[in-house]
């Protein structure tokens, strides 16, 4: 699916109406935007949130281009307090899922990247699969176009 704004999904049974923990989960490939980190930081700063800017791998090794795209976010993201964690794992929705659970956090913060047709068929987002029985708010930032 495409969108062209974020979406902020929330279970019809959520009962939570501040998120003071939001988990914003990165391979730090991608390279975002101002208007992207602004959001969420506007987000965290309206309920004076932390947010954990949390990368997945099997290293802790980045490559160059991890380190320009997390320096980006260092030096962008807002003035609230931010941690940067490192989990290692091969699975990634069962880490997230996991992290969710462990750290008491209250909203999801995820960039839904654009796919072609066929890998939509073959491979489903990370996204997608996380969000199933999410039971606290996820907010998808639009998948605009990027050259990398």
């Amino acid at each position: 699916m495409s969108v062209t704004c974020p979406v902020l999904a929330i279970a019809s049974n959520y009962t939570n109406t501040q998120p003071t923990r939001m988990l914003f989960q990165t391979n730090y490939l991608i390279p975002y935007k101002h208007r992207e980190l602004k959001l969420v930081c506007e987000l965290a700063a309206t309920y004076n949130s932390v947010i954990d800017v949390l990368y997945l791998s099997k290293s802790d090794k980045l490559s160059l281009r991890q380190e320009d795209n997390q320096a980006f976010i260092r030096e962008t993201i807002c003035k609230t307090k931010v941690n940067f964690r490192i989990e290692h794992s091969k699975k990634i929705t069962e880490a997230i899922q996991n992290y969710i659970k462990d750290n008491a956090i209250d909203m999801l913060v995820m960039v839904n990247t654009q796919h072609s047709f066929l890998e939509d068929m073959l491979f489903p987002s990370n996204i997608d699969l996380v969000s199933v029985d999410l039971k606290i708010p996820l907010l998808a930032l639009q998948n605009t176009m990027r050259f990398t």
